[in-house]
């Protein structure tokens, strides 16, 4: 049995991929990344964000996950998101919420490199998306018959 569950994400870089089943051609779109973007990110945020991407990497591990804010509204100090699913947090501003609500002239500018730095991952991922898969008899040849070649 195939179940398909659709999945709600603010961005996503997909392959498109044709599966024949039961002689019914249904498109299956692979993601190659997703990105959750926010205005403010906070702890109870993050959570239902970990909880979508480790469902989400339970079928496709290679998915670049991101989430981008503006700005930080949880406590650095006491979080620690490296062990979840989640590729990368960008706060854009590399500012905290409270600063900005309380004196909105002290908001920051985006950070151009941070905002570069994920357009940059995006290409690539369009890239990769389009180089050709080498078949498995040319793999053989090189002896990685999964990752990229040598």
């Amino acid at each position: 049995t195939i179940r398909f569950k659709n999945k709600r994400v603010d961005v996503a870089v997909v392959k498109p991929c044709h599966l024949l089943f039961n002689s019914t051609n249904t498109e299956l779109p692979i993601p190659l990344m997703a990105i959750e973007c926010k205005t403010n990110l906070d702890k109870n945020m993050i959570s239902g964000i970990e909880h979508s991407v480790n469902e989400l990497k339970k079928t496709f591990p290679d998915c670049k996950y991101f989430v981008v804010s503006e700005l930080s509204d949880f406590d650095a100090k006491k979080s620690n998101y490296a062990s979840s699913g989640i590729d990368e947090i960008y706060i854009l501003r590399q500012q905290k919420r409270s600063i900005v609500r309380n004196n909105p002239l002290q908001r920051k500018p985006l950070n151009p490199d941070l905002v570069m730095e994920v357009a940059n991952i995006l290409v690539e991922s369009i890239t990769a998306m389009r180089t050709e898969v080498v078949n498995l008899e040319a793999r053989m040849h090189n002896g990685k018959l999964i990752g990229r070649p040598l």
